[in-house]
């Protein structure tokens, strides 16, 4: 009887050391975006000012509902910047000016796998508190535009570790969320069908970007 009573008790703490060890191996790190100006009508010659700037003591992961502490965050961002209006899509980093601190910022303008021109941050300021990214675009072209924002995590995600990481077999993403929301309702059906046709053999770019749509006028 003492025998048993003791394999219920060392099952119940095998048990019960199992469920608080247990943790979500997944994450998709919640991260600011501020693009301004926030309108979502602008106008040539306006600058439009991209910024993120973390909290790497609290950045916040969407599939386990925690706060987690990242030293060093870095999402490996990309950022595209397709007019439109037409397709094939025309080149917003080529028709209007790009500027990058490239002192302080390892980026460059490559092209990316399936989608045309990226701006790709390879790295950038960060340290134990803050992680940043910034980039502005002079405005010279009319037209509707999509800031499409992507992470690249995926490619180090085994290597990459902070401190509350559970394992190393899990995904890294990167949610990217712009205070203003994205303007989608200001799309056209014929937008749409631009998009479609933009997207349509890259399913899984489609849905691990965040995006972000505004007007240049005259």
């Amino acid at each position: 009887m003492k025998n048993s009573i003791k394999l219920i008790i060392i099952s119940f703490l095998l048990i019960y050391s199992g469920c608080i060890s247990y943790c979500i191996k997944h994450y998709v790190f919640e991260v600011p975006l501020e693009v301004t100006p926030w309108g979502s009508t602008l106008h040539v010659g306006d600058t439009i000012h991209v910024l993120m700037l973390t909290d790497n003591q609290i950045i916040y992961d969407t599939i386990g509902r925690r706060i987690v502490q990242f030293p060093d965050f870095d999402p490996n961002a990309i950022f595209k910047l397709p007019l439109i209006d037409t397709y094939p899509v025309k080149e917003g980093f080529l028709l209007n000016k790009v500027i990058v601190d490239t002192s302080i910022y390892d980026a460059k303008l490559l092209n990316t796998e399936h989608l045309g021109l990226g701006l790709f941050f390879f790295g950038i300021p960060k340290n134990k508190y803050e992680s940043k990214i910034e980039f502005k675009v002079v405005l010279n072209t009319p037209g509707q535009y999509m800031l499409s924002c992507t992470d690249a995590m995926f490619v180090n995600e085994s290597k990459i570790v902070f401190p509350d990481k559970c394992g190393n077999d899990g995904n890294l993403e990167v949610y990217f969320n712009i205070f203003q929301g994205n303007h989608i309702d200001m799309l056209s059906d014929n937008h749409f069908e631009v998009l479609d046709k933009f997207w349509k053999n890259s399913s899984g770019d489609k849905y691990g970007s965040d995006n972000y749509y505004f007007r240049v006028v005259e």
